[in-house]
């Protein structure tokens, strides 16, 4: 018979016992280890930070009281004749039941004796002294013979202001031994190349800029104001948008919207029909909405409809005008576009029977199946491919020129108004034959979602956008027609059958442009008074809850570009002002912030040990363990 051994105890019955020495907690041996003794704090690589405090402006606690007359602070009046040092209201308030006077003068809410906010409380201090806990220094500098001015070539994404600068050699130095390697771009692999590129100038990142040939006139800034916005390669121009207000187009409301969020109902008006379909969070993904049709309910007596009131698809119901604007031809767009380059045509007069036809022949069609359909499904395609990742591209959009900054402190892309578009977005929601093929939210995501490196730290405000697109009809037996009215009255609602109309509530706005320019007007419709969506009325100014963030010089503008993968950055160089009487035969170098200081203190005199320059000093700037 086997012996079955049985446990002796269960395991919730098991006594366990242990000794611990809480002595020893408090010796060094034991507490160095664990969190004490091996911590260091240190703000930034290769600095040095102390202790650093908020301004009394951005911080404190402090005392309040109320001095003199001044304004309004919401809805409660602050202030008073001097008697008492608080009005609610426009009467003032004490603690004595005697009748005070009332007031509505305004007065000036008093903040002092702040209490500092310690911001950081300062790198911890090494054996050295006050030296960077953390190094990260490199022994390499860049050279180029190649700059362009952000505005000098059109083939590229117009950023004012900056330039485009293609690295061609890595100077490669042993500060310890003095011995230099020259890489050159055409003779090693592509990707250990770009490897030194974006680490040692890395996006955000300051560096110097110097002519080698020294007799050439320059006025370049001082060491480290340069700033790598990107560092991928040059933004080829494939899709550039001028706006024109000259043409037939949308004009009660904005169209091009730089947003993310809100309350959208889709398919809130259908036939006539004011449907309940429950509101959905449209999501923080930043989109970019770079047209729109409106289909929004008109006020005009049955079977009486007038073209721009809302209540019938005309041309007037699509914006923005694409007149200005034009494809353009390069080594991607060659590969998947078929149709004509240069100025997108825009029709002046409604061209065709139906009201598909308006749409597919206006510029809004033509732009949206380049960008919408045609351009994402090379993108998405590339990207899926078994091409080697220097040959895949990304696509970018560049908003005025670069001129706004929508990541103040990164001085990455956002702050030359660039964005990528995600690559995963795929063609989105096609419209069905009655809407041509053709997207029906005409909008980019960008990329971004779940990752707010890519996203634009201004503030935004709030506004409603409708957006409609065209669908089969019951009504009509199919699409519909130029024209083609309602049959019957609807209840209140009076639109033409064959449009869906989907409702964006309170969607955060950063920036927004089209006919009404940066403000536009919140809710606003056609002409009629008529509010069958509870949107309010026509004209109501956004500008009470906008702030310096939502506006923007000249018009709303812009490039979407092909990245086409180089050893390039571009940086704040104006070339025209601080370059103009150009590199010369030798290039520039490009000395990163964190070069080591030996090598910092004795360019010419490494590029003298690299054959680069004919002459320098026999004898080298000598540093300090510490320096």
């Amino acid at each position: 018979m086997p012996l079955i051994t049985q446990p002796s105890k269960s395991l919730a019955d098991r006594l366990y016992s242990a000794e611990f020495d809480d002595a020893i907690i408090e010796q060094h041996f034991w507490k160095n280890p664990r969190y004490d003794g091996c911590k260091i704090i240190s703000k930034e690589i290769n600095k040095f930070t102390p202790q650093q405090t908020a301004s009394n402006a951005k911080t404190g606690i402090g005392f309040a009281s109320i001095t003199t007359h001044g304004k309004t602070i919401g809805n409660m009046i602050i202030g008073g004749t001097g008697n008492y040092p608080l009005t609610v209201g426009g009467f003032f308030t004490s603690v004595s039941p005697s009748f005070q006077p009332q007031s509505n003068l305004p007065g000036i809410f008093k903040v002092g004796n702040f209490i500092p906010n310690i911001t950081w409380p300062g790198d911890t201090i090494n054996p050295t002294g006050l030296n960077p806990n953390i190094k990260n220094e490199t022994t390499a500098i860049y050279i180029s013979n190649t700059v362009i001015g952000g505005e000098e070539d059109p083939q590229f994404a117009t950023i004012k202001n900056h330039s485009y600068i293609n690295i061609n050699q890595i100077l490669l130095i042993d500060p310890n031994t003095n011995e230099t390697q020259l890489l050159d771009k055409q003779a090693e692999d592509f990707i250990p190349f770009h490897s030194f590129i974006t680490n040692d100038l890395q996006t955000g990142g300051s560096f110097s800029i110097r002519v080698i040939d020294e007799s050439i006139a320059n006025n370049l800034k001082g060491p480290n104001q340069y700033k790598v916005k990107m560092n991928k390669g040059f933004l080829l121009n494939t899709f550039d948008f001028r706006l024109d207000n000259t043409f037939p187009q949308l004009t009660e409301n904005n169209t091009i919207y730089l947003y993310k969020g809100g309350d959208i109902e889709k398919d809130r008006v259908v036939e006539g029909i004011l449907t309940n379909n429950p509101k959905e969070f449209n999501g923080e993904r930043v989109r970019f909405k770079y047209g729109n049709i409106e289909g929004q309910p008109g006020s005009a007596t049955l079977n009486a409809y007038a073209p721009g009131e809302g209540s019938i698809f005309a041309r007037d119901r699509i914006g923005p005008s694409f007149a200005s604007s034009s494809i353009i031809s390069n080594k991607f767009t060659q590969q998947y576009y078929s149709g004509s380059f240069g100025f997108i045509n825009e029709p002046t007069q409604p061209q065709g029977t139906l009201n598909k036809h308006i749409l597919e022949t206006s510029g809004l069609g033509s732009a949206s199946r380049f960008i919408g359909v045609n351009t994402l499904n090379f993108l998405y395609n590339n990207q899926n491919s078994t091409l080697s990742q220097q040959e895949k591209t990304e696509l970018h959009i560049t908003f005025f020129e670069g001129t706004k900054d929508f990541g103040s402190g990164f001085n990455d892309e956002r702050s030359i108004s660039t964005f990528e578009v995600d690559v995963n977005q795929s063609t989105g929601r096609i419209g069905t034959e009655c809407h041509s093929f053709l997207p029906k939210d005409h909008e980019l995501y960008l990329k971004g979602h779940n990752d707010n490196r890519f996203n634009p730290t201004t503030t935004t405000f709030n506004d409603d956008i409708l957006s409609s697109y065209l669908t089969s009809s019951a009504l009509a037996g199919g699409c519909v027609s130029i024209n083609t009215f309602n049959p019957s009255n609807t209840g209140n609602i009076i639109l033409q059958p064959g449009i869906s109309t989907d409702f964006n509530n309170e969607a955060n706005i950063y920036v927004q442009g089209g006919v009404l320019g940066e403000v536009g007007y919140q809710g606003a419709q056609s002409s009629s008074a008529f509010d069958p969506l509870n949107i309010g009325l026509p004209g109501d100014s956004n500008t009470g809850s906008m702030s310096e963030d939502n506006y923007y010089s000249g018009s709303f503008d812009y490039q979407l570009s092909f990245l086409d993968k180089d050893h390039t950055i571009i940086t704040n160089l104006d070339k025209t002002a601080e370059l103009f009487d150009g590199i010369g035969s030798k290039g520039i170098i490009l000395i990163p912030n964190n070069t080591h200081p030996k090598i910092k203190n004795n360019i010419n005199f490494y590029l003298k040990q690299a054959g680069i320059l004919p002459t320098s000093p026999n004898t080298q700037v000598q540093l300090t363990q510490d320096s």
